[in-house]
């Protein structure tokens, strides 16, 4: 049995979800939210798992945090809930070894993104400058000959350019409260790379936004795997291999002054909708017959 996990509004669930019973697997979705409270009991002396009042025993897992509820709605008790469901089954797949799941070593959130940036510098891959830092006095002096940016290190947020963000803040002794991501600036275009298994799915991705998630004006290409930077995908699986990352999307964005791809974050709980009605259901066929 395939157990799919996540909220009520998520509809790369949804959408697993149906192409899974296309396929003939037999899957089973455990919808949570304001409107879906079902009932869960793990039984850990017995090591029985039980929702909606049924056993189950799921063979392969596919779980995503419920980030939707919190966006709509910001109150601190909903995020705890989605924080709960989340924590309960992925802990769940990490007590049970012989259970299929992508991405088993990140479920516990260890793979932050300055460790990933640092990795990926190891490995030999091009990012942006990059600082971890709270330090605006002298981030602001930066600035003043090189364009930043600036993005939360827990993820999840918008990036913002430096000089806006800083509007916002509370200093003391010239520094915020707690530090971020501070990058380059870089330029369009932007390329996205799903990883499914060992099968790489590249695309284009245009806005005239910095942060295309603000306004959804997002263009997007499928690219030629053959014909794409064999380079690129070959280091970037060599960061997915060392982080045991099977599912991933990993993003880049272009030097304004080398015109090459750099690479910014990979994501282990991508969306994927959007992308996978590009490719007439390839990505989210894939997904299904890896955890099948």
């Amino acid at each position: 049995m395939l157990l799919l996990i996540g909220g009520e509004s998520d509809p790369n669930i949804v959408l697993l979800d149906k192409v899974a019973r296309s396929l003939g697997v037999n899957v089973e979705s455990l919808i949570v939210g304001e409107n879906h409270h079902p009932t869960i009991s793990w039984n850990i002396i017995n090591d029985t798992l039980t929702i909606n009042h049924r056993l189950i025993k799921p063979t392969s897992v596919f779980i995503r945090h419920d980030a939707f509820s919190s966006l709509s709605d910001q109150r601190e008790e909903v995020s705890a809930r989605s924080a709960s469901w989340f924590t309960t089954l992925a802990n769940w797949v990490l007590a049970h070894p012989t259970v299929k799941c992508f991405n088993k070593n990140s479920l516990n959130g260890s793979h932050g993104k300055p460790q990933v940036l640092a990795l990926a510098n190891r490995l030999g891959i091009d990012i942006p400058d990059t600082v971890i830092s709270n330090d605006i006095q002298n981030l602001t002096e930066i600035n003043k000959t090189a364009q930043l940016v600036v993005k939360p290190v827990f993820g999840g947020g918008f990036c913002e350019e430096f000089k806006h963000a800083c509007t916002e803040l509370d200093l003391n002794n010239g520094a915020s409260a707690m530090p971020a991501i501070v990058q380059e600036r870089l330029a369009q275009p932007e390329v996205r790379i799903y990883r499914i298994g060992d099968s790489f799915y590249p695309f284009l991705m245009e806005s005239t936004s910095l942060d295309y998630r603000v306004k959804q004006d997002c263009n997007i290409t499928p690219l030629d795997t053959d014909k794409f930077d064999k380079n690129i995908i070959f280091l970037l699986k060599k960061l997915t291999d060392n982080l045991k990352m099977k599912f991933a999307a990993a993003d880049y964005k272009t030097c304004p002054t080398t015109g090459e791809l750099l690479f910014l974050e990979v994501n282990a709980q991508p969306m994927f909708t959007v992308f996978d009605k590009k490719l007439n259901g390839r990505l989210s066929t894939a997904i299904i017959k890896q955890l099948s």
